[in-house]
């Protein structure tokens, strides 16, 4: 399978978000910007956020959302290495998002 920067790897991000749209509470920009930042130029951080957002993005808290906001600012080969465990976030409160990622 060829990977094509900025497309989404298994099509179901696009699917995931149009159910969030569809969502008649909070500012649906939100969930726009959280899709575009989840666009990321590692294979390994699409396959671990894809997942996430399939299992775990209807469940977050409007708190949690602005977390994974602030996750997504990362870069690429940073949110990998919190995501794989080689490094500890120094703020806390992104310590359980992460696990929820991870475990996705």
């Amino acid at each position: 399978m060829l990977f094509v920067p900025n497309q989404p790897l298994f099509g179901s991000l696009d699917q995931i978000y149009e159910i969030v749209r569809m969502i008649d509470t909070g500012d649906q920009r939100v969930y726009d910007r959280l899709r575009w930042r989840a666009r990321r130029g590692l294979l390994e951080n699409d396959i671990l956020l894809s997942r996430f957002f399939k299992t775990e993005l209807m469940q977050l808290s409007a708190g949690e959302l602005q977390l994974l906001d602030e996750l997504l600012r990362l870069d690429d080969n940073d949110l990998l290495d919190l995501l794989m465990g080689r490094r500890i976030s120094e703020d806390a409160r992104l310590a359980p998002l992460i696990a929820r990622i991870r475990a996705a």
